[in-house]
């Protein structure tokens, strides 16, 4: 390995100039050399520029590397560059043997790369499997975010119910005011799906208590809904009682006329 660019190469990775770490680690492999950290970090360097088949290919080499290791990490990385590159299919296979890795200690990060790999495929039933898998990993740092992402694949899939439960469940689990609006916007959402419209409301005046969401059209439109459904409801508080004693002239009588004693 050629030392001098492996050094050059890894002072413009810590600076951030990701172009020339990428043009010195490119040098630093002899031909037919292995070498996983330098491929390692060649191509998170492709990764920054955007260049993720290169990226991909960069992960690939690393993975040759038996002596490196890393094995569930490299994967994932590898994966998540065929995910930009559009690559999908490629890259469930390659996540699936990251989340294979039985010494990989952050499953979650390749879980939840496969579920937006699913979701861009169409496949929202193996993708609301991959991020429960996330939301479970104990090494998950954010599993509301996970959560959150499973609701959104029960709303897809019709299941608004569940929606809810994933959605509250993700409340538990997140500290961030921010996110906790978004999620408070999504679970009210899930209660109009399930028609339980003064618990939308209650979860739509929480997501916008503070004044920093914005709802987008569809949200508003269903918070209008849900509280004219309520102002329709309330208004039906005649009972059939209430139209007998009308119909018979008691209408406005200030004494119920069947308890004029008021006990």
């Amino acid at each position: 390995m050629n030392q001098l660019s492996f050094e050059n190469g890894y002072a413009a990775y810590r600076a951030g100039d990701w172009a020339r770490a990428a043009a010195e680690f490119s040098q630093a492999k002899s031909m037919g050399e292995h070498a996983g950290r330098v491929d390692h970090l060649l191509g998170n360097c492709l990764m920054k520029l955007g260049r993720y088949d290169d990226a991909a290919a960069a992960y690939g080499e690393a993975l040759e590397d038996v002596t490196y290791g890393m094995r569930g990490a490299l994967c994932t990385n590898r994966g998540r560059a065929l995910v930009a590159a559009g690559r999908l299919p490629e890259a469930v296979e390659v996540l699936a043997e990251a989340t294979g890795d039985k010494s990989y200690a952050t499953p979650y990060k390749a879980y939840t790369a496969m579920g937006g790999a699913y979701k861009a495929m169409g496949d929202v039933r193996s993708a609301g499997i991959a991020y429960r898998n996330a939301a479970i990993d104990e090494t998950n740092p954010n599993p509301s975010a996970s959560l959150r992402k499973l609701g959104g694949c029960f709303m897809e899939l019709g299941r608004p119910s569940d929606a809810v439960e994933s959605y509250r469940t993700a409340l538990d689990f997140s500290s961030s005011t921010k996110a906790n609006n978004a999620i408070y916007c999504d679970l009210a959402l899930a209660y109009v799906a399930t028609n339980r419209m003064s618990e939308a409301v209650d979860a739509f005046d929480h997501a916008t208590a503070d004044g920093t969401l914005a709802l987008s059209s569809e949200a508003q439109a269903a918070y209008d809904a849900a509280r004219e459904a309520i102002a329709v409801q309330n208004a039906k508080t005649r009972s059939d009682t209430d139209d007998l004693l009308a119909s018979s002239g008691y209408g406005d009588y200030p004494i119920d006329p069947l308890d004029p004693t008021g006990a």
